[in-house]
């Protein structure tokens, strides 16, 4: 998916640069095409719990995510320099995982953690955003304040080591997430770069009568993306 994105991006950037900075200082339908650069953190969290008693072991680790973000929306005008924005974005990542060694617990009870590895990898996800612009003089610079929420496909994985035979189990999902996104940015006539914040919590748990197993991974950081947007 991540190659087709990235073919579409020279064909995209030259109809909007057809359109010229007319998009500066209009209300409107608008397209925004903005390859990104993500700094993200996840946490990892294992308990494992027989009965009333439990263990627990938490890791984390940090890497960088090649996005390409491709929006549309429209944009409406209710005072003399502010402008009001509602979004539809799409976002496709490159394949590059998150991930780090699990440590293990050892206090000889049937709820150890035996060692193991995490994984978490951002597939696609399509959300919405909220823009409020604001111009600058006569000129075409705005400042951008936004927050939106978008439904993403992460693929998490956590998975042990036995030690008496040495193989490695694994469980392994495709799962949905919900992270909230906020910022600011700027823009000059129809290029914008936006920096925001983000956040967001994947759980996964497993139960039987003998063990309860439970998973999450809390990713959070900062992105950076350079647009181009026209009408």
């Amino acid at each position: 998916m991540i190659k087709s994105a990235c073919l579409a991006v020279p064909v995209l950037c030259s109809v909007l640069l057809a359109s010229g900075a007319a998009v500066a200082q209009e209300s409107g339908y608008y397209v925004r095409i903005a390859p990104g650069f993500a700094w993200t953190t996840v946490e990892h969290i294992k308990r494992v719990s027989v009965g009333q008693r439990y263990s627990l072991s938490t890791s984390s680790s940090t890497e960088p995510e090649l996005a390409i973000h491709l929006a549309g929306g429209f944009r409406g005008q209710p005072g003399r320099a502010w402008f009001l924005d509602f979004e539809v974005e799409g976002i496709v990542y490159a394949p590059r995982s998150v991930g780090a060694d699990i440590q293990p617990t050892s206090t000889g009870e049937p709820h150890d953690i035996r060692p193991g590895s995490w994984e978490f990898t951002n597939n696609s996800g399509m959300g919405a955003n909220l823009v409020l612009e604001r111009v600058l003089g006569r000129s075409s610079r705005r400042i951008l304040f936004f927050a939106g929420v978008h439904r993403m496909a992460t693929e998490v994985a956590s998975g042990e080591t036995h030690p008496g035979t040495g193989l490695f189990d694994e469980d392994r999902e495709i799962r949905t997430r919900w992270p909230f996104t906020g910022g600011a940015g700027a823009a000059f006539g129809p290029f914008q770069v936006r920096v925001s914040y983000f956040r967001s919590l994947v759980y996964w748990g497993f139960r039987s009568p003998e063990i309860e197993i439970d998973y999450e991974w809390r990713a959070s950081g900062l992105s950076v993306n350079l647009g181009l947007e026209a009408f």
